[in-house]
């Protein structure tokens, strides 16, 4: 039995001689005055004293000057408490120190006490914990230095919402505000809440939301800046321009800003309405000297070239070539005047020189004698059918301005039809007003032009050689309107129908 035992005391022995030996950490094993009686290959590599040396050397040798005052007094409380870990500074031979962690155990062997200690190198784990603590440090430092930036920030933005006029809105992903805030009008902030605050105006309430529900996926979906301008009725029948800028923050939320741009939207439509007049004074431009060197050029060239023929061959020419000549010349001459009469009853229309004058008058004694001189100028290459209906025949109107609009509508109905067909001159008077009606067989107006035949300048297309400068149908209807009256395109089978309505008295401007 004593040799079964001391053979499994040599096989132990020799395990731990083999783990001491093979350990990375530094392994003493001390007597009771903390004399060293062993040490491992490690102890020797980093210590660097030889083995024979370390077992002549104390414990108390391995530490700094430092460290050694306050030895005995570890020393004391490990004994008492079996043992104990700390940290401590171990030197080399060469002087150098180190960091070492030190885990000390009171043992007894055989009957003998020892100390049984494991010293490991820390370096690294202090020049680790050393890393993290100024990471840390500077990190702590960051978030001091970052969170004062936001709070300047968070003021910055705070004076700009105090300052901005506009309305700043915040929503979640489902369209839900979240945060409103306006100085123009702060009531929206109810709308956050649902409850009506001082100040609330429901027409403007309803307009905001309804922009958010509008903006909402705009934003969602476009992935930047979606904006959009919406025209929104407020208080007493006036309307207000709004324009709206949303922009989605990540995915759950979407920061929409109204801003109210009456003012600027009622500058830009009045540079477009005269850009847009400036367009139409430039056509009409183009077009007057386009109609103007065509129609003039006619007439002129016939009174001119009949001259002519007068001053050089008056004494051979028969009595009668010499009163037809004459007669072309008249003829010319009074389109001429035609032509400079429709540009100037333009002018004056335009001008705002025209003031309608009513006078008590027998109106349908002034129709038909219009009639009749149409009937008569045309040398009855027409028929003419004149209707009469209602009354009374006497009724107050503008004549001058009437006598314009009737002589243009008949004369259009005599030039646009072929010979032998009928022009039909249809008067009715009522309690309030009358309507004259102008009917022909002739060319017609293309369906595609009918919008535009009021305008200035503009002839059917299919007008071919027939003269004309496209005023007569311009004045007409300047005249109609500014009587109180208007006049329609009717819509007919065959040839071209005018209806003009016109009032007995001036409607309030």
């Amino acid at each position: 039995q004593r040799q079964a035992a001391e053979q499994a005391r040599d096989r132990s022995s020799v395990r731990f001689g083999l783990v001491m030996q093979g350990a990375n950490d530094i392994i003493l094993i001390l007597d009771e005055q903390l004399r060293i009686e062993d040490a491992n290959r490690q102890a020797v590599v980093t210590y660097g004293w030889s083995k024979e040396e370390l077992l002549r050397m104390s414990a108390r040798q391995l530490r700094t000057d430092e460290e050694a005052a306050g030895f005995d007094d570890i020393a004391s409380r490990a004994r008492a408490a079996d043992g104990a870990t700390y940290e401590t500074t171990h030197r080399r031979k060469d002087g150098s120190v180190f960091p070492v962690e030190v885990s000390s155990r009171f043992i007894e062997v055989e009957g003998r006490k020892q100390w049984l200690s494991i010293v490991r190198d820390i370096t690294e784990r202090r020049r680790v914990q050393e890393t993290l603590e100024r990471f840390n440090s500077d990190l702590e430092k960051q978030v001091q230095q970052r969170t004062a930036e936001l709070a300047a920030r968070n003021n910055e933005t705070q004076l700009l919402l105090d300052a901005m006029p506009d309305t700043v809105l915040l929503c979640d992903q489902h369209g839900t505000l979240l945060s409103a805030r306006s100085v123009r009008y702060p009531a929206v902030a109810g709308l956050v809440t649902g409850q009506q605050m001082p100040g609330s105006r429901a027409l403007v309430d309803a307009s905001v939301l309804e922009i958010v529900r509008t903006m909402h996926p705009l934003a969602l979906a476009a992935g930047q800046a979606a904006v959009q301008e919406f025209e929104r009725p407020v208080e007493h029948g006036r309307t207000m321009w709004l324009e709206a800028r949303a922009v989605a923050i990540g995915v759950t939320r979407v920061l929409i800003v109204i801003r109210e741009i009456s003012e600027r939207k009622r500058h830009e439509l009045g540079i477009m309405a005269n850009l847009e007049r400036e367009k139409q004074l430039s056509g009409m431009k183009s077009q007057f000297i386009s109609v103007a060197s065509h129609e003039f050029r006619t007439p002129l060239a016939a009174a001119v070239g009949s001259l002519e023929l007068l001053e050089r061959h008056a004494d051979k020419l028969t009595e009668a070539k010499r009163t037809e000549l004459i007669t072309r010349i008249h003829r010319s001459l009074g389109r001429l005047t035609e032509i400079m009469d429709d540009v100037l009853q333009l002018s004056r229309a335009d001008s705002g020189r025209v003031q309608v004058q009513r006078m008590a008058v027998d109106l349908v004694k002034i129709v038909e004698d219009i009639v009749r001189d149409a009937e008569v100028g045309d040398q009855r290459q027409h028929r003419f059918d004149y209707q009469v209906s209602g009354g009374p025949a006497v009724v107050p109107t503008d004549t001058k301005l009437l006598h314009h609009i009737v002589t243009n509508l008949v004369s259009n109905a005599v030039r646009y039809s072929p010979p032998g067909t009928m022009v039909t001159v249809k008067l009715g008077i009522g309690s309030e007003g009358f309507s004259l009606t102008v009917a022909d067989e002739g060319i017609g107006i293309p369906e595609a032009e009918r919008d535009r035949i009021f305008e200035p300048f503009v002839r059917g297309s299919n007008v071919g050689q027939i003269a004309g400068t496209g005023l007569g149908l311009n004045i007409v209807k300047r005249y109609t309107e500014l009587m109180g009256g208007h006049i329609e395109l009717v819509p007919s089978g065959c040839g071209t129908t005018f209806r003009v309505t016109l009032p007995f008295e001036q409607p309030p401007a």
